[in-house]
């Protein structure tokens, strides 16, 4: 690397300890990077000047709550305005559509428009539930939703009950989950999730497990956190067939288009059926089992550097 990168840093410390941010700057450092913490409580004016941002606002979570992670939002909104030949990794608004589920799942409707006659894909349907009903059946029928339905929280990332939610087999379980919620429909898929990695043009899928199989028989509801079921298969025991590397390859350069660069999404294959279904978008991954990570970090983030200097 011929001259060294001047990194801008906001990473809530939640970020900080699952990616082992000292070891991070350690590695990246020896590489020819340098970091410099952006300060919201002064002006951007005031900002060091750097070669590209790495944003991470869990803030956008309860910004709503508090007026103090409202004024972070609103400085990092500013600075993008004003530096728009920086690259962010990622902008504000590319994170705020993916804290809100509401917005995450226009996303999945939108992508799933745009590339249904290019690969097999078919993305469950979701609607917010903003108020009690003595019976959701009418509102669910409008919107051509079927049970099994996956009721989650609003927020999507930033909280610990972002992860709690609820699987639901007929209307009168609904009523268990307080309003406001998404309603998502589950699909059967053989207890195999597929986690994808994406950082800028680089991308790796693992396997990990996931829920079984469920009929409309099945008595009760089923609790879980999302953070918990999934865990590495043991491909010794389990045949896994992966998705097509153009599936992959075709929702990544669509995701890719919020200029996020560092993300994830996970995938379903669905039983007895050729076709794949999105099921979640995050920012900014932990890249678990990704070797080399810190290379793949260095080399990514230069090729993003030079990318916006030759525009």
């Amino acid at each position: 690397m011929a001259t060294t990168k001047r990194i801008g840093v906001y990473i809530s410390e939640n970020k900080k300890r699952k990616m082992n941010f000292v070891d991070f700057v350690s590695n990246l450092s020896n590489k020819g990077f340098e970091f410099f913490e952006l300060d919201p409580s002064k002006s951007v004016e005031e900002q060091a000047a750097v070669d590209l941002v790495l944003l991470k606002l869990d803030e956008l979570a309860i910004e709503h709550l508090d007026p103090k992670p409202k004024a972070i939002v609103q400085f990092f909104e500013d600075y993008e305005k004003k530096n728009k030949n920086i690259p962010i990794l990622a902008p504000s608004i590319a994170q705020r559509a993916l804290m809100n589920r509401e917005d995450m799942s226009k996303i999945i409707d939108d992508l799933e428009q745009k590339l249904k006659n290019v690969i097999p894909i078919r993305c469950p349907r979701s609607l917010k539930i903003v108020s009690e009903e003595s019976d959701y059946t009418q509102i669910l029928d409008k919107h051509g939703l079927q049970y099994p339905l996956i009721c989650k929280k609003m927020v999507a990332c930033g909280t610990t009950a972002s992860h709690d939610m609820l699987l639901v087999f007929r209307e009168s379980d609904l009523h268990q989950f307080q309003v406001p919620f998404v309603a998502q429909e589950f699909f059967n898929h053989d207890s195999v999730i597929f986690k994808v990695f994406v950082m800028n043009d680089f991308t790796s899928t693992v396997a990990r497990s996931s829920l079984p199989n469920y009929d409309l028989s099945t008595p009760g509801t089923v609790n879980f956190c999302s953070r918990s079921i999934n865990f590495n298969l043991d491909l010794t025991k389990h045949t896994v067939e992966f998705p097509p590397d153009n599936l992959i390859k075709q929702i990544a350069i669509q995701l890719n288009e919020m200029k996020m660069y560092f993300f994830g999404f996970d995938i379903i294959k669905r039983s007895n059926s050729n076709e794949y279904a999105l099921i979640d978008i995050n920012f900014w991954p932990g890249y678990v089992g990704v070797p080399n990570v810190f290379d793949l970090y260095a080399h990514q983030i230069e090729q993003i550097i030079l990318k916006h200097q030759t525009k």
